[in-house]
Parts: structure tokens; sequence; C-alpha cells
């Protein structure tokens, strides 16, 4: 089992970096290499049934992380725990030396399809707009800068043509592009994606993988839950197996051995 990560730096340390400071650019802001996510001896409950035990994680502002383990094992858990939805029993979740206790505007999440209400009555770009909500407010002016950037979402994902369709008359895969432009418009520094790749076709999958390189280029950091082992290390810089708890993470290449994978993927 891999070990705890030692404590982060102090808030004063993560900072927003300085102009000498190393910064990747993307969205029209920065996205400083020294933002870190901490997730800390974390631990929750549903219904009194530990979900998860005694998590930790670090990783950074340009790096690719994949929660992979089993049905049941927690995965969906710890997306929603890192997105500020679930509130844990135990530990803590810092970003840039500060505990969330809650949503943050700085990260994004994208839920399972499984998950929305498509009958909802909202066009692919009125859900796209919601990504501006946390940065203007529920009731803040709309600009045009706000425009720009949604249209630029819905261009990265290839929906500019399907903008003013209904979500539910959609197809599964433009569905998922749909909810990963909304948090494209939101421009968090993190991404936290839950089965980002369910229900795309084959080149929705492909186009999805170089975007996925291309936010890591600019400096962000994206943490997803991902059930195709075969598939984690072209896609991702680091893997987290789960089975409840930590059975090892860092990156791809030395987590992905025979005794981890027998260990992870073991009856739950």
């Amino acid at each position: 089992m891999k070990p705890a990560p030692s404590d982060p730096p102090s808030a004063s340390l993560l900072e927003p970096a300085s102009a000498d400071d190393h910064v990747c650019w993307g969205g029209g802001q920065r996205h400083p290499a020294s933002h870190e996510l901490w997730v800390k001896d974390l631990s929750v409950s549903y219904r009194e049934t530990r979900a998860l035990e005694h998590v930790n994680l670090h990783s950074r502002c340009g790096r690719s992380v994949a929660l992979v383990g089993p049905n049941g094992a927690g995965k969906s858990t710890l997306i929603k725990t890192m997105a500020g939805i679930v509130k844990p029993d135990d530990g803590e979740i810092l970003w840039r030396g500060r505990r969330l206790d809650g949503t943050s505007r700085e990260i994004a999440y994208l839920p399972q399809r499984s998950e929305v209400d498509w009958l909802f009555p909202v066009t692919v770009r009125g859900l796209v707009e919601m990504g501006r909500y946390p940065v203007v407010g529920w009731w803040g002016a709309y600009r045009r800068h706000d425009k720009d950037i949604v249209d630029r979402a819905l261009e990265t994902m290839q929906l500019t043509d399907l903008q003013n369709r209904q979500i539910g008359a959609l197809s599964g895969g433009q569905q998922q592009r749909t909810f990963i432009a909304r948090a494209l418009a939101q421009e968090a520094h993190v991404l936290i994606l839950d089965e980002p790749f369910t229900g795309l076709d084959k080149p929705a999958q492909e186009q999805l993988c170089q975007l996925f390189g291309e936010l890591t280029a600019e400096g962000r950091l994206l943490v997803a839950s991902h059930h195709e082992l075969g598939s984690v290390a072209p896609i991702f810089d680091e893997v987290l197996l789960l089975r409840r708890h930590v059975v090892a993470f860092g990156p791809v290449e030395e987590v992905f051995t025979p005794s981890n994978i027998e260990e992870t993927f073991g009856t739950v």
C-alpha cells in the first residue's frame, strides 16, 4: 500500500505565482505549476457503511490522474468528495494549501451520464453557459467575454452546429461532450470527471484523449474515474488503484504490477 504523502506546503507558499514563477497558460488564464491538490486521510460513509477508508492522493496542475477499481470500490464517491458534493467523515482536501469545505469555482465537475435528467428543457448552449455561473454568479452580468469563452468551448468540443438543440435530443457521445464543454467554459484549474469516456464512440474517444493532452499541457489538473485498464497508460500520467482504500498510487508504469492489479480487482 502506498504511504500517505508528506504534509503540503503552507498556504503562503501557494499564493498566485509571481511574474518570475513558471506558469502555463490556457483558456485565457494561467495555471501555475505550483498549484497542488491534496487528499489527506479521507474517509467517507454512506448510511453508516464506509465507502472510502483513509485515502491519500497528491497531484498538481499539468498532470492527469486515473481512478481505477472495480464496481463498488469508491471511485464515484471519491470523485464527488473531491468536487465538494459529498462531505467526508474524516480527513481533508486541500487545493492551493487551503481546505475545501464545498464546491470551488476553480474545480469543475463532470457527472456520470446516468445521473443527469436528460429531459430537462435546456439547449446545448444553455448547459455550457452554466459553466460561467461559478465565475459571474447566478445573477451576475453575462458579458461579451463570457460569450466568447462559451463559443470557444462549443467549438473545441465540435458542438457549434448543435448549440440550439435540446440536450435530450443528442446522442450519448454528444451529451457527454456537452458536459465537457461546460467544464471548459468554467475555466477551472482542476477538472474532476466521472467516467468521461462512457458513451463516446471511438472517434469521440480519440478526440477526448487528445483534448486531455492539450488541457494538461496548458497546466490544468485532470482527475477522472476510468474503467478500461488497457487505455490508462496512453491517456493518464498517474493512476490510483482503489478498493475502498488505496492499493497503490503513482506513475502508471510503476503502479500497474500484477500484484497490485490482483489486489485491486479481487472480490470487493
